[in-house]
């Protein structure tokens, strides 16, 4: 490829990433290049330049750039604790606080071909909600979308274990799956660009009234400024009360829309706010943020975007394992058996730590503090203060509690990470960079798929990748 024609492949990238609001990785460019002369030559055309003539006149080889460039990820049911989280909170939290015939109105943004809409669309179903349930499904990639409304699906779409009862609304036909009729007709699918302007009619918006909005993995590459422009879009969209689910990796949003931030057992995630809905603030599970708002405690809120950290995993209640009591057979030995009574209390506060965290009760700050200042080399716990002082946005401290658990355990991948959130928060962008190196490098060493912990699940690869992420996102900072 001459430099010439080098050029004008990365003008047409550049301005494919202004259309899709992403930003293109370093890691990524030789493989976009390749898909653009892909596209080129599927529709021969004779060089990059035209091609940008092309998508400039509105010309349709935009949707074959878009099918090529974009990763449609998804099977029935993926991340199900997201699902665990609708069947259990959302829907009877809907059904308690609206008419009985009122309709449940979500938006599966971002939807590529359709698993996840149809997902919940099944869900709604199995909870007696079908008849009552309005689905709306949006993606930039119109191949995607024609795919989705065929409703037909391979074995690879069952991936996940989740996956598996939901075949019993599908009708096998040889090697594929077809959704039965009565599922399909509850979605609706249409083109939306997500990085669009909230006023374009490429954006294809959802209204206001919205109960759900599913926006999982699709903020992963986005630039700071679609991410802002995209918070406000689904803050809008949303009822008054109405949850706001996204990806692990993706990106956290509290600063660009007044969200009510709520720490979950799954994790970390949004609502509008709602006066109706203030009882709910005594639920389990309670807006971290709403439960902050007393006097004597500085505003809840999980660190802003500025650095582009992702919502730190909530780590669910799990004992320490505990010390091996003594042979029944041979004298206890007293110190032995101190160590094994410290331990076993260190195990019991960790976890009260963790419950509160999960469900984001207002004593889950003061516990933290309370557990680390009476276990100061408990590794969990000193973790765990750190992600209650970066809650309470209290970034010094939280960076000196953060260097203690590294200092701890040196190979803890979410310590390093933990660090650098903190770091970058404080404004320390060189130390912070060299924390996300770290963390880089340790996943790098563990087995990409090993669940990384106190990552609330999240594998190694999964982590690097976020890790690389970040760094990117300083360098452009």
């Amino acid at each position: 490829m001459s430099a010439e024609t080098e050029l004008h492949c990365a003008d047409v990238l550049e301005w494919f990433a202004h259309f899709s609001g992403g930003t293109i990785p370093a890691n990524r460019r030789g493989e976009l290049e390749a898909g653009i002369r892909r596209v080129m030559s599927a529709n021969k055309i004779a060089s990059p330049a035209r091609l940008k003539d092309a998508l400039l006149a509105g010309h349709p080889v935009l949707d074959s750039l878009v099918s090529e460039l974009t990763v449609a990820e998804t099977y029935f049911f993926r991340d199900p604790q997201h699902f665990d989280l609708i069947r259990e909170r959302v829907i009877p939290e809907f059904t308690a606080t609206h008419p009985a015939n009122a309709v449940f109105q979500s938006w599966s943004a971002g939807c590529a071909t359709g698993e996840e809409a149809y997902s919940l669309a099944i869900l709604l179903d199995e909870l007696g909600l079908g008849e009552r349930s309005c689905i709306l499904a949006t993606d930039i990639c119109r191949a995607s979308l024609q795919k989705a409304m065929r409703g037909s699906y391979s074995d690879w779409s069952f991936r996940g274990e989740a996956a598996a009862g939901a075949r019993r609304f599908f009708r096998r036909y040889g090697a594929r799956f077809v959704l039965s009729e009565r599922i399909r007709s509850r979605v609706s699918f249409q083109f939306g660009n997500l990085a669009a302007d909230p006023g374009d009619a490429a954006a294809g918006r959802a209204g206001s009234d919205m109960n759900l909005i599913l926006c999982r993995n699709v903020m992963i590459y986005f630039d700071p400024a679609a991410i802002r422009r995209l918070a406000g879009q689904l803050f809008e969209a949303l009822a008054p009360g109405g949850w706001l689910i996204i990806g692990p990796s993706d990106p956290p949003l509290w600063d660009f829309a007044p969200f009510e931030v709520v720490s979950t057992g799954a994790g970390l995630f949004y609502r509008r706010p709602a006066r109706a809905l203030a009882a709910a603030s005594r639920m389990p599970g309670a807006s971290i943020a709403a439960a902050a708002r007393r006097p004597e405690r500085a505003r809840a809120a999980t660190p802003p975007l500025a650095s582009m950290q992702p919502p730190m995993p909530v780590p669910r209640a799990r004992p320490l394992a505990l010390g091996r009591a003594a042979a029944r057979t041979k004298p206890q030995n007293p110190a032995r058996t101190s160590e094994q009574a410290a331990e076993s209390e260190a195990a019991r506060a960790a976890q009260q730590v963790r419950a509160a965290a999960d469900a984001g009760t207002p004593d889950f700050s003061a516990l933290a503090q309370a557990a680390a200042k009476a276990h100061p080399l408990n590794v969990e716990i000193q973790y765990l203060h750190a992600m209650a002082l970066l809650s309470a946005r209290r970034f010094q401290a939280a960076c000196a509690i953060a260097r203690r658990v590294v200092y701890l355990d040196g190979s803890l991948v979410m310590g390093h990470f933990i660090l650098a959130t903190a770091l970058a928060r404080t404004g320390q962008k060189e130390a912070a960079r060299r924390s996300y190196r770290k963390v880089e490098a340790l996943c790098a060493a563990l087995p990409p798929e090993e669940k990384v912990r106190f990552a609330d699940g999240e594998t190694a690869a999964m982590l690097r990748e976020a890790a690389r992420h970040h760094l990117q996102a300083e360098r452009m900072m």
